[in-house]
Formats: structure tokens, sequence, C-alpha cells
């Protein structure tokens, strides 16, 4: 279990990419699903995997991008 710090509540993934899909454009979410996969299959880092989710957030989807960072800086 981990303890509650005030305000902050865990990202669920599931409604994370729900919440995502629903506010990005078609193209920016599968850029961003592609994104990902670059991560996953170690053909780019943390950082630009975190510099591009930005950019495909945009100001708009600013918490999605906050969720997010949340989200990757949980997984080693």
């Amino acid at each position: 279990l981990t303890p509650n710090t005030g305000d902050s509540k865990p990202v669920d993934g599931k409604v994370f990419f729900r919440n995502a899909r629903s506010r990005m454009s078609y193209e920016n979410f599968n850029l961003f699903l592609a994104n990902i996969k670059k991560l996953n299959s170690h053909q780019q880092d943390r950082e630009e995997t975190l510099r591009n989710a930005q950019r495909l957030f945009g100001e708009a989807n600013r918490d999605l991008f906050e969720e997010f960072k949340v989200m990757i800086n949980r997984h080693p």
C-alpha cells in the first residue's frame, strides 16, 4: 500500500489512456502511442519521451501530461 500524501492520487493507467484518447486528436494520440513504443523498445530515453509527449499534449492537455509524467517516473 502506498501512503496517501495529500491531494495527489495514484494515476490509473486505463483511465489515463481513455481520457487521452478522448481529448487528443486521432493523429496526436497515435503519435503518442508510437512515442511510448519507442521508449519500450529502448529507441529513446525517458527525457526524449517526455519532451515528445509534452509537445503532443500541448497546453490544453497539460493535466494529462502531468499524469503521464507521474506514470512514466513510477516505472523503472
